[in-house]
C-alpha cells in the first residue's frame, strides 16, 4: 500500500455503532453494583478461590496477554498490512498510559496483598501492593481488542477478542493482584481508549504520513524483540507463551506478502 488512507467504514462510524458503547456501559453498571453493595472484596475473593482451580500456568498466560510488550506483538502482523493502523495504534497507546496511570497514581488505591493474610487468598507471581486501580493489564487487552474490532464486520469474530480480554481481566484476579472494580475500570478505559485512537486517527489527516507508519513499525517490533530474548513479566510459569508470540508475531510481520505488495 502506498497510501495511508483511513477507511471510511467503519472507522469513521466507530462511535456511532451502539454495540461499541455497550461494553463500557455495562462495566460501569457492574461497577456501581459492587459500590452500592460493598460486595468488591467479596466476589474478589469468591473469584481468586474459584480460579485456583484452574492451572497456575494457564492463568499466568492469560494474564500475560495484557503485557504491553504482547500487546505489540499481536498487534504487528496487523499493523504491517494495515498501515491506517498506525496511527490509531499510537493515539490508543498515549490514552490508555495517561488514563491508567493518572489513576493509579493519584489513588493510589491498595491491592489484595495489602487487605489480606497470606493465607485468605492465592497469589500467582509477584505480591504487588500498591497502585490497584484501575487493572493496566485488562485495560491493555480491551485496547487491543477495540483496535481490532471495528474491522471486523459481524459478531462471530468479535466475540472471542471480546472473551478472550475478559479472561485476561478475569486472570489479573486470580492471580491475586487486583480487585473485580480495577478490572472493569480497566476494561471500560481501554475499550474507550482504543476507540478514542481510531476515531480521532480517522479525523486528523496529519498523522496518516508514512514516517508515523514507521515508527510505529519500529516501536512494535523492537518490543516483540525484547519480550522474545530478555523480558521479565514476573510470570515465569508463563515464559514460553510469551516468547511463542513474540516469535509468531515478528515471523508473520516479516514474512513476504503476496503477489509483491508492500505495506
Amino acid at each position: 500500500m502506498n497510501r495511508l488512507e483511513l477507511p471510511e467504514q467503519p472507522v469513521a462510524s466507530a462511535f456511532q455503532r451502539g454495540r461499541v458503547w455497550g461494553l463500557p456501559a455495562f462495566a460501569l453498571l457492574l461497577m456501581a453494583a459492587l459500590l452500592i453493595s460493598h460486595a468488591n472484596q467479596t466476589l474478589f475473593l469468591a473469584l481468586n478461590h474459584a480460579a485456583a482451580a484452574l492451572p497456575p500456568g494457564l492463568w499466568a498466560s492469560l494474564t500475560a496477554v495484557g503485557d504491553t510488550l504482547v500487546a505489540f506483538a499481536l498487534l504487528l502482523p496487523f499493523v504491517r498490512r494495515r498501515p491506517d493502523l498506525a496511527a490509531a495504534i499510537a493515539l490508543a497507546t498515549l490514552f490508555a498510559l495517561v488514563y491508567v496511570h493518572s489513576l493509579k497514581l493519584g489513588l493510589n488505591l491498595p491491592r489484595p496483598p495489602t487487605v489480606f493474610g497470606s493465607g485468605e487468598f492465592n497469589v500467582i507471581g509477584p505480591a504487588y501492593s500498591a497502585g490497584s486501580f484501575p487493572s493496566g493489564h485488562t485495560a491493555t487487552a480491551f485496547a487491543v481488542m477495540a483496535l481490532l474490532s471495528v474491522y471486523l464486520p459481524n459478531w462471530g469474530r468479535l466475540l472471542p477478542l471480546l472473551a478472550l480480554a475478559t479472561l485476561v481481566g478475569l486472570s489479573r484476579i486470580a492471580v491475586g493482584v487486583h480487585w473485580p472494580l480495577d478490572v472493569l475500570a480497566g476494561a471500560a478505559g481501554g475499550w474507550l481508549a482504543g476507540l478514542a485512537g481510531i476515531a480521532l486517527a480517522s479525523r486528523w489527516q496529519a498523522l496518516h504520513h508514512p514516517w508515523l507508519h514507521a515508527a510505529v513499525q519500529a516501536l512494535l517490533i523492537a518490543g516483540a524483540a525484547w519480550l522474545l530474548i530478555g523480558h521479565d513479566s514476573g510470570y515465569p510459569e508463563a515464559r514460553r507463551f510469551e516468547q511463542a508470540i513474540a516469535f509468531a508475531g515478528l515471523a508473520l510481520f516479516f514474512r513476504p506478502l503476496p503477489n509483491g505488495n508492500q505495506a
